[in-house]
């Protein structure tokens, strides 16, 4: 059985997924071309092919004429060589729309129970000092220098968990995701953003991406976190060794960034002169102890006027390029249920299994909630979680 499809719908969802013809499976090289000159008709086996390989609901292509999708609102902090970025990969679309899908369904969860608002969405203005806003934001996360010590950290990922464990516990959803869906294929790309924050009295979500290094995610929370703290969502694309002075383009951005730095490593707590010689060494031993990358300690220390200006820079070449060369964190290897988990995070995935076939919450929607597909997966999931 052959369908008849509008050529122009068939151009639009491959647009949509920033797909050329030649960018197909060698079969639909050859069908697609005949289609969009109308010179042969797709079998619905064909057009099932062509949705899964453009990413595209299977319904929209019976359209007369392209569907028009709901805009993405969010304000876009992202630069590309110093110019503000506007366009979103389906991916990145995809992963905003169902992060807000998890915000929404959450906040009306919390709203039947009548909890109050989160006292810190929204707490803080431009003007306020960004020392004293991360000092604030240190004693409500539990992030002061002894609290910050007593943290057990035996691989990479401890200190993160243990900061994205005391953000869930003051009532922010917190999700690190690397890729669409369960779709390890279709990973989300780090040059195109590093995290985004939906703010919400309620229901504030942050979303890191899971493709970064462990210590430029923990950079990416605490300045996410700043966001909420001004009440306003945000899509970034910073890298932690972005100083202050960098980010030109933004108020907002040097503001967050300010807070983010001190909020990880308090400047007082550094030492006041590092000699010259031992410079290396010192930032090696305070990143271990502040749990930071060694770029981000190196400005830190520029910024204290512990080492000179040249020294910062010659130790900022020597590691730039083990953050570039740096592979993807998130692969989707191990446990998928596991993966899962922290793509929804541990708040908003226990907010569910206590709804599912109790609270009037569908299996099929808690399905669609937690990316998996029976009640098996809701039975790992809560085994993970208990």
């Amino acid at each position: 059985m052959r369908v008849d499809i509008s050529p122009s719908t068939l151009q639009w969802a491959m647009e949509r997924a920033d797909k050329q013809v030649e960018d197909l499976s060698q079969d639909l090289q050859k069908r697609v071309p005949a289609w969009l000159r109308r010179e042969r008709k797709p079998t619905l086996k064909q057009l099932e092919a062509f949705a899964r390989a453009v990413h595209v609901p299977f319904g929209y292509l019976f359209l007369s004429t392209p569907p028009a999708e709901a805009p993405v609102e969010i304000p876009d902090f992202r630069t590309q060589r110093g110019v503000q970025r506007t366009e979103l990969s389906l991916e990145l679309r995809e992963t905003l729309l169902a992060a807000e899908r998890r915000q929404e369904w959450y906040r009306e969860y919390l709203l039947e129970q009548d909890v109050e608002p989160l006292v810190f969405v929204g707490s803080a203005k431009l003007s306020d000092n960004p020392n004293q806003v991360a000092a604030s934001m240190r004693r409500r996360f539990r992030m002061t220098a002894t609290e910050r010590a007593e943290i057990d950290v035996q691989y990479k990922e401890d200190y993160r968990n243990a900061l994205v464990s005391r953000f869930e516990e003051q009532g922010i959803l917190v999700c690190i995701d690397g890729y669409v869906g369960t779709n390890t294929k279709r990973g989300l790309d780090l040059q195109e953003f590093r995290g985004f924050v939906l703010s919400d009295e309620y229901a504030p979500l942050i979303l890191v991406n899971g493709k970064d290094w462990p210590a430029a995610q923990l950079f990416t929370l605490a300045h996410e976190c700043a966001h909420l703290y001004l009440g306003q969502d945000a899509l970034l694309d910073l890298t932690p060794f972005q100083s202050a002075s960098t980010l030109e383009h933004s108020k907002v951005e040097r503001w967050c960034n300010q807070v983010a730095a001190e909020f990880l490593v308090p400047l007082e707590e550094l030492p006041k002169r590092v000699e010259q010689r031992a410079a290396m060494g010192e930032v090696v031993r305070l990143s271990r102890e502040f749990r930071v990358s060694r770029l981000v300690m190196t400005q830190r220390l520029c910024e204290r006027g512990a080492i000179e200006k040249s020294v910062c820079n010659e130790l900022y070449r020597s590691q730039i390029k083990e953050y570039e060369n740096w592979a993807d964190n998130e692969t989707g290897g191990g446990n998928s249920y596991r993966t899962r988990l922290r793509k929804v995070g541990q708040r908003f995935a226990r907010a569910v299994l206590q709804s599912a076939g109790r609270s009037g919450l569908p299996y099929t929607e808690a399905f669609r909630l937690l990316n998996v597909k029976n009640t098996k997966g809701l039975d790992e999931i809560r085994g993970l979680l208990s």
